[in-house]
């Protein structure tokens, strides 16, 4: 188990949008933190102090908050010059003790120098519960109409998927969202049975939108509560 921070910047390729079908798929970049989560009161004791070292680390460097903002255009722009018919996605997450506004900055200056080409993506949808109030969900909303965004599942929709949560609610996040795209764990995308029914239940929600699918599945047992 990885038992301290990690920072990096994460290139890969997928689909496209179906808008920009004439272009290359796009690349996908992104300064991302994984964390594990602590089995234990000692492994959380022991967690918790080393994340204290980091950021004493980070702050001992004077204004990160600046120089981590000047890598992340950088590197923004790099791959964007690189590979000028492609899109180019911002994987947004927590960073250090930053405030939601340190994404915004990020986002702020990818749309309004690449426009269009900018997407921002949230690696956290879940299906245990609405995900309204997580960080990285509440910027999707709020950028929602400005920027293409989409969604990665946190963990897999296949037994034993506790972690994630259920197909149905998973999908009420994402058409509340109004997410043009949702990665799947590659499980559940090589399973035909789990990826008809994300499909399916997709579908559904879409159509009949996120406050009668909301209702739906109440009527049906199926809505989780926050815990």
């Amino acid at each position: 188990m990885i038992r301290t921070l990690l920072f990096g910047l994460a290139v890969a390729t997928v689909g496209q949008f179906p808008v920009f079908a004439e272009r290359e798929p796009p690349i996908r970049t992104g300064l991302w933190v994984m964390q594990p989560l602590p089995e234990n009161g000692r492994e959380l004791n022991a967690f918790e102090a080393g994340v204290r070292a980091d950021l004493a680390k980070w702050r001992a460097l004077g204004n990160y908050e600046e120089k981590l903002l000047e890598v992340d255009k950088k590197y923004t722009d790099e791959w964007g010059e690189a590979f000028p018919r492609h899109e180019i996605a911002l994987n947004v997450a927590k960073v250090l003790d930053l405030p939601p506004q340190f994404c915004e900055r990020i986002i702020d200056y990818g749309l309004s120098k690449y426009g269009s080409r900018f997407t921002i993506q949230n690696c956290q949808l879940s299906g245990r519960w609405e995900d309204t109030g997580l960080m990285s969900y509440d910027l999707i909303q709020k950028y929602r109409d400005r920027a293409h965004h989409g969604f990665q599942s946190l963990a897999r929709l296949t037994y034993p998927n506790e972690r994630m949560g259920s197909i149905e609610m998973a999908v009420l996040n994402v058409v509340h969202a109004e997410g043009e795209y949702w990665e799947l764990w590659h499980a559940d995308g090589m399973n035909v049975e789990t990826s008809t029914a994300v499909a399916r239940a997709w579908e559904e929600a879409r159509r009949i939108g996120y406050g009668a699918y909301k209702k739906k599945l109440m009527s049906e047992g199926k809505y989780r509560e926050r815990l």
